[in-house]
């Protein structure tokens, strides 16, 4: 479940077709630079209620996301 509200907000705030993204996508893939991110770790942790801090990097993949996630919640 958590996987797929997560493809569906990073679409969002990407503009990505969520067929373009699976779980072995990484997070450098989808965005332009470092303000991205961030970017999307503020929107992540406002829907899901987490807080991340510095563990989000671009070479995670959105399984990996979608674990810290689930971890948290």
């Amino acid at each position: 479940m958590i996987l797929k509200k997560l493809i569906s907000i990073i679409c969002d705030e990407f503009g990505a077709d969520e067929e373009e993204i699976n779980e072995d996508t990484l997070i450098e893939d989808l965005v332009e630079d470092e303000l991205d991110t961030e970017d999307l770790v503020i929107t992540l942790e406002r829907e899901f209620g987490v807080e991340f801090g510095s563990e989000i990097s671009g070479d995670i993949s959105i399984a990996e996301l979608a674990e810290m996630i689930e971890e948290t919640v």
